[in-house]
């Protein structure tokens, strides 16, 4: 960022009496100097490589849990077919339950 656009922006700021949008501007200027002025290009490197890391693990971690949540979901599901398997080799009908008491009153 050029110090002239910056400057016009904090003139902005100023005009506009809004003191958030300053503050992001001068902690975004200090940080753009902080990261590229003062770094060496194996710093900027080594921190680049260090936050793609930490993006691609958080993404597979999520990836991870939605499989093993489909996972769980099939086994659900591979329950119910055999469940119906079963109660239809026993000559049971369909959606009946089982687990039911029978009433003898």
């Amino acid at each position: 960022m050029r110090t002239a656009d910056l400057d016009c922006k904090i003139n902005n700021a100023l005009r506009s009496n809004n003191a958030t949008h300053l503050k992001e501007i001068v902690v975004l200027n200090f940080v753009v100097d902080q990261l590229y002025k003062n770094m060496s290009s194996r710093a900027k490197f080594s921190l680049l490589g260090a936050c793609g890391a930490a993006a691609l693990m958080v993404w597979y971690v999520h990836m991870k849990q939605e499989w093993e949540r489909e996972k769980m979901h099939q086994g659900v599901l591979k329950d119910i077919e055999r469940q119906e398997l079963k109660k239809a080799q026993l000559g049971l009908p369909l959606g009946s339950d089982t687990n039911k008491p029978s009433s003898t009153l």
